[in-house]
């Protein structure tokens, strides 16, 4: 997983979705090109493969950054503590 190879070919194959306004976005649309990014990917082979979901959000991707900057100012996100 950490080649990032399956986000690449996943993010080429979603491009006309992502274009697309929010409310008009394919959520299974956008799962099924996921699911096929990883298989072609040297992901495939990772055991936590299956971990991998997308989701649509109604937050931007700096308001999520914000948040997670925010929960570990807090101490509240031991995971972030190791960066």
């Amino acid at each position: 997983m950490e080649r990032g190879d399956f986000f690449v070919h996943f993010m080429d194959s979603t491009e006309n979705e992502l274009v697309k306004k929010v409310a008009f976005i394919s959520k299974e649309k956008l799962s099924g090109n996921l699911e096929v990014a990883i298989e072609q990917s040297s992901t495939n082979s990772d055991p936590f493969s299956s971990e991998i979901l997308c989701d649509i959000t109604s937050f931007t991707l700096l308001e999520q950054i914000s948040a997670l900057w925010s929960l570990k100012e807090h101490g509240h996100m031991n995971i972030l503590k190791h960066s």
